[in-house]
């Protein structure tokens, strides 16, 4: 007859008892997904800052004296104007997956986290409409209103109208980017670490264009666009940075 001994040690593993044992639950658990490197996405973030410089260099401006002339010289552009502000929509949307994959990081039950990712996205959605209207609402008007019989006056009216929105939801977007990179630093900062060297570098990009906007409103002037660009792009290489260098979120 077998002992008690003999049958523990023929049992099989996931009924035995004791040290050793192993629970039958732990055998037919469904394994916890990889988490997925997100160093090619910062690579992409690092990309997306050059490119976007880049294309604000290339941008060209309207010249000319009087409505025709300064409808055509938008025309003339219109080509180099339109994949500008491709390139420039394709740089939102790596920002915004950046900062996407930053918040998941860090935790998307934390309140500044939550806010700050919201805020974000928001303000690429306004980025995303003024390069609508910069890029491809812009140039058609003034392609329009250079056919014959049509008033050049009326289309330059409407360009400056365009313009005007372009101003408007540019200074929206950059308020809601700064306002989302100020939550998402502060969570960095409450971590401490090396993410606090990150959440200072994110405080500056993010205060810096709030403070330039609010100093020089209702004007944009270059300065102003200036100070923000430059102000955006520091806080994109953090970003690149952190996404490079953090270890997956627990």
């Amino acid at each position: 007859m077998p002992t008690s001994a003999t049958a523990a040690a023929t049992a099989p593993p996931s009924l035995r008892t004791g040290p050793g044992a192993i629970d039958v639950d732990d055998v037919f658990a469904t394994p916890a997904p990889a988490r997925p490197s997100t160093r090619v996405l910062g690579l992409l973030v690092l990309a997306a800052t050059v490119a976007s410089a880049t294309v604000v260099a290339l941008d060209p401006m309207a010249t000319g004296q009087g409505a025709r002339a300064i409808l055509q010289s938008i025309a003339d552009h219109a080509g180099l104007h339109r994949g500008v502000h491709v390139v420039a929509q394709l740089c939102l949307v790596a920002f915004a997956a950046g900062v996407a994959a930053i918040g998941a990081r860090l935790g998307s039950r934390r309140p500044a986290i939550v806010l700050g990712v919201t805020a974000y996205l928001a303000g690429c959605g306004a980025l995303l409409c003024a390069t609508v209207f910069d890029g491809f609402i812009t140039p058609d008007l003034a392609l329009r209103y250079l056919r014959p019989g049509i008033d050049p006056e009326m289309g330059l009216h409407l360009v400056r109208l365009a313009g005007m929105a372009v101003t408007d939801l540019s200074a929206v977007g950059w308020g809601l980017q700064a306002v989302g990179i100020v939550g998402l630093s502060a969570a960095l900062l409450a971590n401490g670490g090396t993410d606090r060297r990150f959440g200072i570098a994110g405080l500056v990009g993010g205060i810096a264009p709030l403070a330039a906007m609010a100093a020089a409103w209702p004007v944009m002037d270059t300065t102003v666009v200036v100070a923000v660009l430059l102000s955006q792009a520091a806080w994109n290489v953090t970003a690149g940075w952190l996404l490079l260098r953090r270890s997956p979120a627990r």
